[in-house]
């Protein structure tokens, strides 16, 4: 799951946000 709509709330987790 890659949340492209909120990458600054999943930043600390590289997992859900994809963003390390």
């Amino acid at each position: 799951f890659v949340d492209l709509d909120t990458p600054l709330l999943l930043a600390e987790d590289p997992v859900i946000g994809g963003y390390d």
